[in-house]
């Protein structure tokens, strides 16, 4: 009885070393982000990181084995930064798959459709198309898809049909823009309906929305172009996939934008 009290004793430190060595053996992975572009990923009032792609991230923590992601609210330029220095190995943080950005970065499969929208000053009516910019003053942030739109509009036109691009300041942050929309500091912004919609309701803004949009674009992971990147994608694209295929994404779209943007399987 004593031999075999003793083998399950070390049976079950057996167990319990190999379950410590499983636990401590989960790779950490880094994803930037923002805080600040509700509904998508801001800080709720209880002071934590919430919104659509943070729950998209926590989503493929649950379903993937072997890893633990970490989220770190970098901002937009400082994200990228990190991703190319190897900092962090994703940006989750409604970045849209394009052919200039595909030049740069690896991107998973997409998870969401996102929408450009021109947002003007309640009550305006001379803006309602891109055309309608031309010689007004647009703000918007250095790198992203919505300052690309305006940057391929101006290089396909000539000196006199510009639009002005007022390139907002690293320290700026989305509300700041659209509240100098509100208040005819600039003309208009070029941005995601459904966020400018959120923060003109919390903070009570003098918006319009122009309902056509400007462009649609797919969101997807950026990874770095590398085979740590091509790695990682092959382990979270099947992962994606399965949540498009049991309403996951969907249902995480209604909630947070109170629409169904998942992109057609």
């Amino acid at each position: 009885m004593k031999g075999k009290g003793a083998f399950f004793i070390v049976l079950a430190l057996a167990i319990l070393f190999v379950s410590d060595f499983a636990q401590a053996e989960d790779v950490k992975l880094y994803v930037g982000t923002q805080n600040d572009y509700p509904p998508f990923t801001f800080i709720d009032k209880n002071g934590e990181l919430d919104g659509f792609d943070i729950a998209f991230v926590r989503e493929l923590d649950k379903r993937l084995d072997g890893y633990t992601i970490e989220i770190l609210p970098l901002g937009w330029d400082n994200s990228f930064v990190a991703l190319e220095t190897g900092r962090i190995q994703m940006v989750v943080d409604q970045v849209a798959v394009n052919a200039e950005r595909e030049k740069t970065y690896l991107f998973s499969k997409p998870y969401f459709t996102a929408q450009s929208s021109i947002v003007v000053k309640k009550g305006r009516t001379d803006i309602k198309t891109l055309d309608d910019l031309q010689g007004k003053t647009v703000e918007s942030f250095p790198g992203n898809s919505y300052t690309m739109i305006l940057e391929a509009y101006n290089a396909a036109h000539g000196p006199d049909e510009q639009i002005i691009i007022k390139y907002a300041g690293g320290a700026t942050q989305t509300a700041e823009i659209l509240l100098n929309v509100s208040t005819g500091r600039i003309d208009a912004v070029v941005d995601d309906p459904v966020m400018s919609n959120a923060v003109r309701r919390e903070q009570g803004l003098d918006l319009d929305i122009i309902p056509s949009p400007v462009q649609s674009d797919p969101i997807g992971v950026a990874l770095s172009k590398s085979d740590a990147g091509r790695e990682i994608k092959a382990l979270i694209d099947p992962i994606i996939e399965e949540m498009l295929a049991d309403g996951t994404l969907k249902a995480l779209s209604v909630k947070w934008t109170e629409s169904d943007y998942v992109p057609q399987r």
